[in-house]
């Protein structure tokens, strides 16, 4: 089974007015199986912004429907999920997997 973790801190983080949480800090899946990761954007500044959002931790090839790039307008919030999925196959190691969510301005 790999576990992934640590998706986001137990507190949410804020950069540039920008704001990301997630409701659970641990996830677990097995090889062959997905889970849906969820963060929360918040913007709290004053212009709306482009933000590009990238998942370093677990292999690209296990990450599935992460949007690159999304439009949030100034004071909304949105949504992002996303599947993680490693393949069923012996090169999918068990272990724990510490995810980090990067979020920039485009």
């Amino acid at each position: 089974m790999a576990k992934t973790g640590n998706l986001a801190q137990a507190q949410p983080t804020m950069t540039q007015q920008i704001e990301a949480k997630t409701d659970k800090y641990h996830l677990f899946v097995k090889p062959g199986e997905t889970v849906l990761a969820a963060i929360t954007l918040h913007n709290h500044g004053l212009q709306s912004q482009s933000l590009e959002i990238r998942v370093e931790g677990v292999p690209a090839e296990w990450l599935f429907n992460l949007p690159p790039k999304i439009y949030l307008l100034k004071g909304a919030a949105r949504q992002i999920t996303f599947n993680i999925q490693p393949p069923l196959s012996p090169r999918s190691k068990a272990g724990y997997y510490p995810l980090k969510v990067i979020i920039g301005r485009t």
